[in-house]
């Protein structure tokens, strides 16, 4: 019979290869093998990598793949915890997935796995979870040791651009390397002087300046987002801020994408001002900056960001961008006047369109045509009849219906335990029905409260008003964001041929030249007060509530403040 082995440990071990722990794992499997007399296929390992991350387990995976497909007999490995530190029914049921296709072994005890009986299943379950147990009792330890060594100010982490880690008694410190700070109190004072983050990384990739480690298969170099993570880091101003975000998910996998942050009163801030690259007055304009930069983004009535402006976000013409022209390409403001981009830099061999319109006109016409639209009392009345056409309550007894189905197939789930089916399975559906149960129990504990359309039609006003008020205003990147809430961008443009009246290079009274085509956007005036509105989804008219008191507050300032 053919055998394979698996090795994993947790954590990476700076030794000699005969000193680590997988090449022990090693040997003693192959020792397992030769007293069974059977033939050592391949090695898999898994070296620095935790039992409960089996994304990162690629070693396991192929593994894996490679039992499924019978390229051997059986797989050995030292014990369970080995192959999985996840919680119990979620490592019970990788190994009885591996299990059907070849023999599982465990050298540290010489069993084999086994399941389907209420003992085999019971015993693997709990074998499982004290492994689990076990990954958590060492996180937190970690945890604690971690939160000793960021109190003291010392590094918790790896290398940031500008310092070196310097080791000193049982310890790791930061000292500031003098070639990466100068391009750290460049890149701050360049901002504040008022260049973009573009800019100012184009100009630093074009000197060659150091730059912090890409990401693995990524070119070197500066690009917009690291300079403002650098302008953002607290570090640079001599401030360490530890326990920020949350790693790992409570099964000890690491959080996919954006790790969410925790409550800041469980931050731990400590002040090294050895460690400042920037002055103070530097830091202090880079973030009255940043924070004039955040205005011009439109937010709802509890500060929630609802978009950003299309385009350039100090555009300072209103249909810039937004204006397409029949060839594809956007038209521009050039002089006085928007004209279509690809013409202008391409030349008539890639638009033929001659159509050019005055700014200050067509915006004026543009806005006229709006209001009497999508700002009207007639569209705010379509807005509310669709609503408004399905009662609050409508799904009420479907979630009622589904409750009842659920608490049912709850009670099978716990009748099939007891019987001693396959344990792994029947708590994991049982888990998952659980959760929803306390779902649904959370939806139909909620009041329904009856809406009250006077109210949703007096919100609707208000923020009709405020929005036509901005529009007319000199507050372009805020008038620009409310049009992409009223309308699907961009505005077409249909090109016709000029009337006989107008010569060949006179664009006066070309606004009433061709047909435009825009698309109205029911929902957007709802905005922040109900979600989906197209999709009929019904309103939390506590928020409305909430957004009329805001709103008559601040009836005095511009609205997408709040």
């Amino acid at each position: 019979m053919i055998a394979a082995i698996y090795a994993r440990k947790s954590t990476g071990q700076h030794v000699a290869d005969d000193a680590k722990s997988v090449t022990r794992q090693i040997d003693n499997a192959k020792a397992f093998a030769a007293t069974h007399g059977w033939t050592v296929g391949e090695i898999f390992i898994d070296d620095g990598v935790s039992g409960a991350e089996t994304k990162r387990l690629r070693e396991r995976a192929r593994m894996i793949a490679a039992a499924s497909n019978r390229e051997f007999d059986a797989v050995i490995m030292q014990a369970q915890d080995r192959f999985s530190r996840r919680d119990g029914h979620e490592a019970v049921g990788e190994l009885q997935q591996l299990s059907k296709h070849v023999e599982v072994w465990f050298y540290a005890d010489s069993q084999r796995f086994e399941s389907g009986t209420f003992a085999s299943n019971t015993l693997g379950f709990l074998q499982a979870e004290f492994a689990a147990e076990y990954r958590r009792a060492i996180a937190a330890k970690t945890t604690e040791a971690m939160l000793r060594k960021a109190q003291q100010g010392y590094v918790t982490g790896g290398k940031v651009f500008g310092y070196e880690n310097a080791r000193l008694n049982g310890h790791v410190e930061r000292t500031v390397n003098s070639s990466q700070a100068a391009v750290i109190k460049e890149i701050y004072q360049r901002y504040a002087d008022g260049e973009g983050f573009k800019q100012i990384a184009h100009s630093l990739n074009a000197r060659k300046l150091p730059s912090p480690r890409p990401q693995r298969g990524r070119p070197a170099g500066w690009d917009p987002g690291t300079v403002r993570a650098v302008l953002k880091r607290s570090l640079y101003r001599g401030v360490v801020i530890y326990n920020r975000t949350k790693k790992r998910d409570p099964d000890g996998s690491r959080h996919r994408g954006r790790q969410p942050k925790k409550d800041p009163r469980d931050w731990i801030t400590v002040e090294k001002p050895e460690l400042a690259l920037v002055s103070n007055r530097v830091a202090e304009q880079v973030d009255t900056r940043l924070a004039n930069r955040r205005h011009t983004y439109l937010r709802g009535t509890k500060g929630r960001l609802l978009g950003r402006p299309r385009g350039a976000v100090d555009g300072k013409h209103l249909l810039a961008g937004f204006l397409q022209c029949a060839c594809g390409a956007t038209f521009e403001a050039v002089r006085g006047y928007y004209v279509c981009s690809a013409r202008r830099r391409k030349g008539a061999a890639v638009c033929p369109s001659e159509m050019s319109f005055p700014v200050a006109r067509i915006d004026h016409v543009f806005l006229d045509a709006l209001e009497q639209t999508v700002l009207s009392p007639t569209f705010i009345d379509r807005v509310l009849d669709a609503t408004f056409a399905v009662p609050p309550d409508a799904n009420r007894e479907a979630l009622v219906q589904e409750r009842v189905r659920v608490a049912s197939e709850i009670t099978n789930l716990t009748a099939a335990v007891a019987q001693g089916g396959e344990l792994s399975s029947l708590v994991k559906a049982l888990a998952e029905r659980d959760a929803r149960l306390k779902q649904l129990d959370k939806q139909l504990a909620k009041p329904v409260d009856i809406p009250d359309r006077e109210v949703l039609k007096a919100a609707l006003e208000l923020r009709s008003g405020q929005w036509r008020d901005v529009l007319r205003s000199q507050h372009m990147q805020q008038a620009r964001l409310v049009l992409q809430h009223l309308i699907d961008l961009p505005i077409r443009i249909l090109n016709e041929p000029p009337p006989p009246y107008i010569k060949k290079g006179d664009t006066r009274g070309t606004e009433n030249i061709g047909k435009w085509q825009a698309q109205t956007r029911p929902g957007g005036l709802l905005v922040g007060l109900i979600h989906n509105v197209a999709s009929l989804t019904v309103p939390s008219w506590n928020q409305i509530a909430g957004f009329l008191e805001s709103m008559r507050r601040l009836r005095d300032h511009s609205g997408f403040a709040t």
